[in-house]
């Protein structure tokens, strides 16, 4: 910030241009207007213009709920010198005639301090001590967590400013000033709590129905990775390598995606695992991870034909879905013929021939689709099913 003199030029006495230093301030602090900003006023005098109204009003156009002003007023170190005391009482009135009318009917008196007398080390290290409590104050988010989650649990703003005040050992100033700023954006809810209920229906069992799933497009585009070498890189191989490079580069994108190296417990399938790790959604009843390692390597020819043409059914799908998110992914199931492959197992059996059908819109613009913008992300919005 830039500075500002104190004390008017060939000016004796002991009042200081104590505005003149709140607007540079305000000055220097304009940009961003709506990020919260502490300003602390340091001071022992009051200003000799004896005018503030002015100073208020840019005060509250340039911050209007963000600013967090407070008046720390130096020791009285010359009781005696009626000039002096008639200065320093100067302070204190137009701080709290400026804080009055920033803080119109809150309770502002935690927002003007005076430091005790001591050593020039002392009275510093007070000033630091209040400073640093005050910014403490202001900035903690684990505050604001906790109002959030009353807020969504259907807390009225006003029980929850109480409760604070109650319990908290936050200024009274920063639950009133929350308030204010919560009651312009929760309506009702400002006053008044949101009852909550939760009702039983029931909806009949039917094919019509779909369960979907939100799905960011970093985790789509892992599967993509992980899908597409697995039918792509055991072309052209003989049938035990063709097994062998499937459980490698399983195994390999899986540590590439989540981390580590993938450790299976006895009897554990590929589902089981990644549901102990974060990092790749999986959905129920897989037909991909439903195997563990030691089925894939064991496992017959045709069982395996219908996974790897499932592999690549559903890459093909997933390919579809990112690449045109504007365009609906249909398709259709059938069972394979047992008579292809007798010897099929259960797991073999839950996996399906999957055919695409032809592309068409999800609606009539483009504001029909499965991806959806969050926080810097790209969400989709997708059937379970859509995942391998």
């Amino acid at each position: 910030m830039k500075e500002s003199d104190e004390r008017g030029d060939e000016d004796p006495s002991y009042e200081e241009n104590l505005f003149r230093g709140i607007r540079q301030a305000i000055q220097d602090m304009g940009n961003c207007p709506n990020r919260l900003k502490l300003l602390f006023v340091i001071g022992d005098h009051g200003d000799n213009q004896g005018q503030s109204h002015k100073l208020i009003q840019r005060l509250t156009q340039t911050f209007t709920h963000s600013v967090r002003l407070f008046f720390i007023q130096a020791p009285n170190d010359k009781p005696y010198n009626a000039e002096y005391q008639t200065a320093y009482n100067l302070f204190q009135t137009q701080a709290n005639s400026i804080l009055a009318q920033v803080y119109p009917g809150m309770d502002y008196r935690g927002n003007l301090k005076k430091l005790n007398p001591g050593t020039v080390n002392q009275i510093m290290a007070q000033l630091a001590t209040e400073v640093v409590q005050q910014v403490s104050n202001h900035s903690t988010s684990s505050t604001i967590n906790e109002v959030i989650q009353k807020l969504r649990a259907g807390q009225s703003v006003k029980e929850i400013i109480e409760q604070g005040m109650r319990e908290g050992d936050l200024p009274v100033l920063y639950w009133q000033l929350l308030k204010k700023d919560l009651c312009q954006t929760v309506d009702e809810q400002c006053e008044h709590p949101v009852d909550h209920r939760v009702i039983d229906a029931y909806i009949p069992v039917s094919d019509d129905l779909v369960e979907e799933i939100w799905i960011i497009s970093r985790d789509l585009d892992n599967w993509k990775s992980l899908l597409r070498p697995l039918f792509k890189n055991i072309q052209g191989k003989p049938f035990d390598a063709q097994k062998r490079e499937f459980v490698r580069v399983l195994k390999e994108e899986l540590m590439r995606i989540l981390g580590e190296p993938l450790l299976a417990q006895a009897g554990e399938t590929l589902a089981d695992v990644l549901k102990r790790k974060s990092g790749l959604p999986v959905r129920e009843h897989s037909p991909l991870m439903q195997y563990t390692v030691k089925e894939i390597r064991n496992m017959q020819r045709c069982e395996f034909q219908r996974l790897t043409k499932w592999v690549e059914s559903i890459y093909t799908l997933l390919n579809r879905l990112t690449a045109s998110p504007t365009f609906k992914v249909a398709y259709s199931l059938a069972n394979f013929p047992d008579s292809q492959c007798p010897r099929v197992s259960a797991k073999g059996r839950n996996i399906k021939r999957l055919t695409l059908a032809p592309p068409k819109a999800l609606g009539p613009n483009d504001e029909y689709r499965y991806d959806h913008s969050f926080r810097k992300d790209t969400i989709f919005s997708i059937p379970k099913d859509f995942l391998p």
